[in-house]
């Protein structure tokens, strides 16, 4: 750092967040973190109390002292490009068709590989017939999957360990089943998607079942189904939505937050006020 004159850190949790912190601090480099999830993690709980500016992706953060809380700016969670360049606003005007996305996460999930797809098998002939299933699994479970869905009812399916369209599949979907880490989320949102989320039971501090339930709180259009009850409560979800057909209710109360935040873009304008303020106080020379 002091061989580049850096000016300002910028950092995003995790452990090795922690000394980089703290020798910028020493230094009197301005320091800007970014929570990515509603609770403040370890490594950004310390730091925050030393940080000049804590940016947020909730705007009810959990986790951070009312003394910090002048330093709190909300920008929300930047997403890939590629979700901006292949931006598709999909209205649901298809034929009568139900695309459903599951996706498992960044490190994939057993649960949301073959427990789900065990249990949309176990779905009405007629739901199943108006299906079409984009799946992202476990590599170990590809093969196993791939026969339960051969020998199914579903009008269509795709499954692969890793979609390079993921963007356009997500964009595409009447429902997207997803883990509830803050990317997740995030994108979802960004697409306008109704979802329901599943929360991984044993993540850190529990942040992703609170992703889940302060998303949950200032939007209407997921249902938050824990592990232990998934089962039951999924059957139950995909009932009202494709039997009672209340998946249009959803439908429509996630288009209420398409395109709602920028999180990228406020990010960017955050550091780049940062250092204009720097600069004019300090004389910096770039």
């Amino acid at each position: 750092m002091k061989k580049n004159k850096i000016n300002l850190v910028i950092l995003f949790g995790s452990y090795i967040a922690l000394p980089v912190a703290l020798a910028a601090f020493i230094m009197r480099i301005s320091i800007v973190i970014h929570e990515q999830n509603a609770i403040l993690g370890l490594s950004n709980s310390i730091i925050s109390h030393f940080a000049d500016k804590i940016t947020v992706s909730f705007k009810e953060t959990i986790g951070i002292s009312k003394k910090n809380q002048s330093k709190v700016i909300f920008c929300g969670m930047p997403i890939r490009d590629k979700f901006y360049s292949n931006l598709i606003k999909h209205k649901y005007n298809h034929n009568n068709d139900i695309n459903i996305v599951i996706l498992g996460g960044s490190l994939g999930s057993d649960i949301l590989s073959l427990k789900i797809a065990e249990i949309i098998l176990s779905l009405d002939n007629k739901i199943k017939s108006r299906i079409n299933i984009y799946h992202q699994v476990k590599e170990e479970h590809y093969s196993t999957i791939n026969k339960l869905y051969l020998k199914s009812n579903l009008k269509s399916y795709k499954i692969c360990v890793f979609f390079n369209d993921l963007e356009i599949i997500m964009s595409l979907s009447d429902l997207i089943i997803s883990r509830s880490g803050a990317s997740s989320i995030a994108e979802i949102e960004f697409l306008g998607k109704p979802s329901i989320l599943i929360p991984l039971k044993n993540s850190a501090r529990n942040h992703q079942y609170i992703n889940a339930q302060v998303y949950s709180n200032n939007n209407n259009s997921t249902i938050i189904i824990e592990e232990d009850n998934l089962e039951i409560k999924l059957m139950e979800s995909f009932d009202n939505l494709f039997i009672k057909d209340q998946i249009k209710n959803l439908q429509i109360e996630a288009q209420k937050y398409w395109y709602k935040t920028k999180g990228a873009e406020n990010l960017a304008t955050i550091i780049g006020q940062i250092l204009i303020n720097k600069h004019n106080s300090r004389k910096i020379k770039y």
